[in-house]
């Protein structure tokens, strides 16, 4: 069983939904999640709903997506 000590919030690329960059690292949930929503929230165009994979699609740009981690990386591009 993984315990988890992070969540991390990253940009993924539309075209191959590879991380871009990380917007979030940190220990509470809360907090990842109001980073998410913030992010969402300024972008309107995305629905911001599940499943994350409806925005691989090819396209130009990113989406925001959400994940627990045991080995948080820190925020910044990669």
């Amino acid at each position: 069983m993984i315990t988890t000590e992070a969540w991390e919030v990253d940009l993924r690329s539309r075209k191959t939904g590879n991380t871009i960059e990380t917007i979030f690292s940190g220990e509470w949930h809360d907090e990842a999640m109001d980073c998410l929503n913030r992010w969402y929230n300024e972008h309107p165009e995305l629905d911001g709903e599940y499943p994350r994979e409806q925005y691989v699609d090819g396209s130009d740009g990113v989406f925001a997506d959400i994940y627990a981690t045991s080995e948080p990386h820190g925020v910044g591009k990669w």
